[in-house]
């Protein structure tokens, strides 16, 4: 009860460092032959997508070219905190990271399936590795044959 913003700020930021998961820097994590699969919601309540967004640019701008070896961002439209809303978001990211480090296939795509609010027709589509989006190229709009990540 005796925090004080005006000068204690200062004595806990050293900490940050430690607690806080911010570095955009990983190249002994890259080296190792560390994985990172990020999976947003766009419509989160808690978290903004345009943060982890913004943090992904500077993994990129911090890393280089190196950065899609390693690390990979998937923005899930309409998906709220860790799943639910008016998305797509029966996903399956483990199976992706599995897929990239047992066999070495690094995901362009996951495919997102369910059913939209305010309709009662399974629907998929590609839910693409930032900063490609699905573009509808034609087809039965339900079904995820009917986009292309661009």
């Amino acid at each position: 009860m005796a925090f004080d913003f005006d000068h204690d700020v200062a004595r806990i930021s050293q900490t940050a460092a430690i607690n806080d998961a911010d570095a955009t820097f990983l190249t002994t994590y890259a080296q190792l032959g560390g994985k990172l699969l990020i999976v947003q919601g766009v419509s989160d309540p808690v978290f903004s997508a345009n943060d982890i967004r913004d943090w992904y640019r500077r993994l990129q701008r911090d890393m280089g070219a190196q950065t899609s070896n390693f690390a990979r961002l998937f923005m899930v439209p309409g998906m709220t905190h860790c799943g639910g809303g008016s998305a797509l978001e029966d996903i399956d990211p483990l199976s992706a990271l599995e897929e990239w480090t047992d066999r070495g296939v690094a995901p362009a795509q996951m495919i997102g399936k369910g059913v939209l609010l305010g309709d009662t027709r399974q629907r998929s589509q590609p839910i693409c590795a930032y900063p490609q989006t699905a573009i509808y190229k034609g087809g039965d709009e339900r079904s995820a044959a009917s986009f292309i990540c661009h």
